[in-house]
């Protein structure tokens, strides 16, 4: 059975069972998936169903294979577990040279900003797009402050190849997302950049243990 914390559009609904599925095993790499028996099984149209594999092919769940159409993808869990030593890396250390370069109009920003992602989070009708999208807008502006164009450049690299459309779907994942931006918003203002970069890694490693089985990914990133 899948739980559903939140009010969910029919799209993110499908997005989540599907994702459930694949992640479970029920779901075989290979395995091709039908628009007209997934809006049969699921008892939805089939715009939402269509929507949610684009989604899902985003996210590397679904690709689309000659004369097949959408099959279920071979989902990595190295791929992704790259991607987290990788952020573990990078996003630490552009919040630590932010915090060495941040002002009160800054910080007053960055409140701002989360206060707006704090509200959508919440609030449980919600689009989980939406949700994203200020997710996305929040760390960016954070990012933006350390200076470095090519830091940020390289981030934005690891976002895109990152799932982050279906990891808001996990139970519970926007409130933790709140919680790990406040302590690293704490930091920020303690002007304590060992502390901010830290409070970033464990908001990273928060969200690890929904997209891998080894937790220790993030600990150390090169070792």
């Amino acid at each position: 059975m899948f739980t559903r914390f939140r009010h969910l559009t029919k799209t993110e609904f499908v997005t989540q069972v599907l994702r459930e599925k694949i992640q479970q095993g029920q779901l075989p790499a290979g395995r091709r998936l039908r628009v007209q028996e997934l809006t049969a099984e699921l008892g939805v149209s089939a715009t939402p169903v269509r929507e949610a594999l684009r989604l899902l092919q985003a996210d590397g769940f679904v690709t689309y294979a000659p004369h097949l159409g959408a099959v279920v993808g071979d989902f990595s869990e190295t791929t992704v577990g790259d991607l987290l030593r990788l952020r573990c890396v990078l996003e630490p250390l552009a919040v630590g040279w932010a915090c060495e370069r941040l002002d009160s109009t800054d910080l007053a920003e960055l409140d701002r900003l989360h206060e707006g992602f704090r509200s959508a989070a919440l609030e449980s009708m919600t689009s989980l797009m939406i949700i994203n999208v200020l997710n996305e807008e929040w760390h960016f502006a954070l990012y933006a402050l350390s200076g470095s164009s090519n830091l940020q450049e390289f981030i934005k690299r690891l976002w895109e190849r990152y799932p982050w459309r279906t990891l808001w779907l996990v139970d519970g994942q926007p409130e933790t997302a709140v919680g790990g931006h406040e302590l690293i918003l704490a930091a920020l203002r303690d002007r304590d950049s060992t502390k901010a970069s830290e409070a970033m890694r464990d908001h990273i490693r928060s969200g690890a243990r929904d997209l891998v089985t080894d937790e220790t990914c993030c600990e150390e990133p090169f070792d």
